[in-house]
């Protein structure tokens, strides 16, 4: 049975709503849960100690919990944080190479999140060597690409779990400068965190009014969500054994719950979203394209 995994919540959410939404989560049916922040070092609502307390609440559900670590490291002080990410006892989500290496020093088990851009099995036996238990596929690769890479990376991926971003506003890329700030016309430094106006982001329109990205802080998301969980079965047949869900909204659950339900009847799971969906890149097509499975 593939494993379904929540990714940390990209968005700036007040305290005491992620608070219940960790509250809820240990009811849903995930496998393994990541948490902490991944996209700025100024979003503070809950710290280190904050993210354990909620950590060990998961653990006592069942679920697996990993901390998930910035995908861009700015300063020394981001790098003090990530030391005491790695020394908290938990295994990492390493969503950048310096924290891959901080892990490999001190032992840790890690995970290398999708913006750590492994996009060769070379790369997935060395981590391997390194400690890692895990990884995700880079967004913008498909189905062709993921065969590639476990096929060369050959025996060793059998001791990995391998996700697939199934769900969620996809993380594209990300810069030095806060496009947040910038659309509020202040500097990122004083930018008193703006983002925390936009929970799902800031969305982006061509001159035609088509929607095109999310701006979220310093990262830049997908205008739509993509969803392959309709696709759940194509995505195991690559040799992936991991569903990666990225928290959305309140009706999280409904969907986990819906996308559980279709893997244990072995159906495509139902599109339960009134969100614009896109799967494209997962068929080596333009990213903002949907395809339905009767498509196909």
């Amino acid at each position: 049975m593939m494993q379904i995994s929540l990714a940390p919540i990209p968005f700036y959410w007040p305290r005491e709503k992620v608070e219940a939404y960790y509250a809820a989560v240990a009811e849903w049916p995930v496998n393994r849960v990541y948490l902490g922040e991944t996209v700025c070092s100024k979003r503070r609502e809950l710290r280190l100690d904050d993210w354990l307390v909620i950590a060990e609440r998961l653990q006592a559900a069942g679920k697996s919990v990993l901390l998930s670590t910035l995908a861009l490291v700015e300063s020394r002080a981001e790098v003090g944080v990530l030391k005491r990410i790695v020394a908290a006892g938990l295994p990492v989500e390493a969503n950048d190479w310096t924290t891959i290496a901080l892990a490999a020093e001190a032992g840790v088990p890690f995970h290398a999140g999708p913006s750590a851009n492994v996009y060769n099995g070379a790369v997935l036996s060395e981590l391997l060597s390194m400690g890692l238990t895990g990884w995700t596929l880079p967004v913008e690769l498909g189905k062709d690409a993921l065969r590639a890479i476990l096929e060369e990376a050959g025996q060793h991926r059998h001791a990995l779990l391998t996700e697939v971003f199934a769900f969620g506003f996809a993380p594209l890329a990300y810069s030095a400068r806060c496009f947040t700030a910038r659309a509020a016309n202040v500097p990122k430094d004083r930018c008193e965190t703006r983002c925390i106006q936009h929970p799902q982001g800031l969305l982006l329109q061509t001159q035609e009014h088509e929607p095109l990205f999310r701006i979220n802080g310093i990262q830049t998301q997908s205008a739509q969500c993509v969803d392959l969980m309709p696709h759940w079965q194509d995505v195991r047949a690559t040799g992936a054994n991991g569903l990666r869900y990225c928290p959305v909204d309140e009706n999280d659950g409904l969907r986990i719950t819906a996308l559980k339900q279709a893997m244990e009847a072995d159906v495509p799971a139902p599109a339960v979203t009134d969100l614009p969906t896109s799967c494209g890149y997962w068929f080596q097509l333009p990213g903002i394209l949907k395809l339905s499975v009767t498509t196909l």
